[in-house]
């Protein structure tokens, strides 16, 4: 765990910060995933009765890794207790000119997945419809909220070759940021973008 930083504070778990937000873990019934990584990923044993919603692709690469950084990064503890797995497949549907699984209705709430792969063989954005707008969780695609600004965009303060070296080390494929900003141009005043490790953008989505 010292890998991705965790604090190992109890009060930082999935089912903690439920708990505090004043819901019964047991109601949770059905969690979207980027990714399997044990980042995103270990906080599923909190939440055994719920359908696990997850790309095919990236449920494959979770129970049958190919390389060695796929054997490190998907634990198998984080499925032990035998997740409900509800896997995503294209099936030529579109989500602002982007393929997407299909539209998927929890309660009132909507949902489609969107492939962004590269992080991982099925690594996903999931976008979630509130109202007459949509958030778009990015997950891992992008980590700093300017590589996807629309406005200015990011340019590594040391050059390409610096930039080229952190995208490839993390697999965050920049052939996708430049296709999240063109949605944000054409389609901003309806969608909300964010991935999971820009500290400005979980600021944003709390307030």
């Amino acid at each position: 765990m010292d890998i991705v930083g965790c604090p190992r504070d109890l009060n930082e778990t999935a089912i903690r910060q439920v708990e505090t937000l004043g819901y019964d873990p047991a109601d949770v019934k059905h969690i979207f995933l980027t990714h399997m990584h044990m980042d995103h990923a270990g906080g599923l044993p909190g939440f055994p009765a719920a359908t696990v919603h997850i790309f095919a692709a990236e449920l494959e690469a979770c129970l049958h890794p190919r390389t060695l950084m796929e054997w490190r990064a998907y634990r198998p503890e984080h499925r032990e207790h035998g997740p409900k797995w509800q896997p995503h497949t294209l099936q030529g549907d579109q989500w602002f000119g982007m393929d997407c699984t299909p539209l998927v209705r929890v309660g009132e709430a909507e949902m489609v997945m969107v492939p962004f792969t590269g992080h991982t063989r099925g690594h996903c954005g999931v976008a979630l419809r509130m109202g007459d707008r949509w958030l778009l969780h990015c997950g891992d695609v992008y980590g700093y909220y300017r590589q996807a600004d629309p406005v200015q965009p990011y340019k590594h303060p040391s050059g390409k070759l610096m930039e080229l070296i952190v995208t490839t080390g993390f697999r965050m494929p920049r052939r996708h940021w430049g296709r999240i900003r063109k949605l944000l141009r054409a389609h901003g005043d309806q969608i909300q973008a964010f991935c999971a490790h820009d500290a400005r953008e979980f600021e944003l989505c709390q307030g």
